[in-house]
């Protein structure tokens, strides 16, 4: 599935502009396709993977100590 980027900001929960500014900064993964911008699924789960913040248990059990 291709979203918009009006669908995608939603589908994140934050703005357009804060999702272009994600854009810019090459955090997210995305499509141009003529003048639109486009996201996959995938793009949009890639980088909500790689924004987890893990718990501290998460941590303790990585062996990473708390911060």
């Amino acid at each position: 599935m291709v979203f918009t980027k009006q669908e995608a900001a939603k589908l994140l929960g934050i703005a357009t502009v804060t999702l272009d500014r994600l854009r810019r900064r090459k955090s997210i993964s995305f499509r141009k396709v003529g003048a639109r911008v486009l996201f996959t699924q995938a793009d949009i789960d890639q980088f909500l993977e790689q924004s987890l913040v893990p718990s501290v248990q998460e941590a303790v059990q990585c062996g990473n100590p708390k911060d």
